[in-house]
């Protein structure tokens, strides 16, 4: 589970770069961008591969450092989406 998990992080972010890419000459604003259902599944799923790195840790597999750099990446991805609505 936790390989399909973060692949689909990583698809997700792949998606979020091509989409970015497909637009040359415009400005590149987050709010808008996507629509509210793809962030919604795009927090989704990071907020999977966040728990999934932190069973991971738990269970040894990776180390604290590495699980930094992970979070690292998925905050990254976090701020590319929009700002939630409340």
């Amino acid at each position: 589970m936790a390989i399909r998990s973060s692949a689909c992080a990583q698809n997700t972010r792949n998606r979020i770069r091509q989409l970015e890419e497909a637009q040359p000459g415009i400005e590149r604003s987050n709010r808008g961008l996507f629509s509210s259902d793809y962030e919604r599944l795009s927090r989704e799923t990071l907020l999977m591969e966040r728990r999934t790195i932190l069973e991971l840790r738990n269970q040894r597999v990776i180390n604290d450092d590495i699980l930094r750099i992970i979070q690292h990446d998925i905050d990254l991805a976090e701020a590319r989406l929009a700002p939630r609505r409340n």
